[in-house]
């Protein structure tokens, strides 16, 4: 039996991290966080220096990978994970990106969390962290 993959969503500085951790501890689970490792030494560049097609297409892959990770690791231990599709998609739509024509190809191999929260705080409190 599988056990829960929890993904925490939100935007830089509003806790996500800091609850993801905290949780994975506490329901004995395995904290993720995405672009996944393979792909994080890549980030830097890719967000600098290509269009952003290329972009979400590189950030695709990451969650394809991350998503056959995952499958993986809930065999074992829960999952909480910060950052999944959701920041891609909604990232990559202010970007111009029409990112719905790929929910097809999403929902077919991308691994469905059990459950989603989107984390919020102030901006006040968001921009000093």
């Amino acid at each position: 039996m599988n056990h829960p993959f929890i993904v925490l969503e939100g935007l830089s500085g509003s806790g996500k991290t800091t609850i993801a951790r905290k949780l994975a501890e506490k329901i004995g689970g395995v904290f993720y966080s995405t672009p996944c490792s393979v792909f994080r030494q890549a980030r830097d560049l890719v967000d600098k220096e290509v269009n952003a097609q290329s972009r979400f297409l590189f950030y695709l892959a990451s969650l394809m990978q991350s998503s056959e990770e995952v499958k993986r690791i809930i065999f074992k231990q829960p999952v909480v994970c910060d950052r999944y599709i959701l920041s891609t998609m909604c990232w990559h739509k202010v970007m111009g990106m029409d990112v719905h024509l790929l929910n097809p190809f999403i929902e077919q191999n991308l691994l469905n969390p059990t459950h989603q929260f989107l984390i919020t705080c102030e901006s006040v409190i968001r921009k000093r962290r």
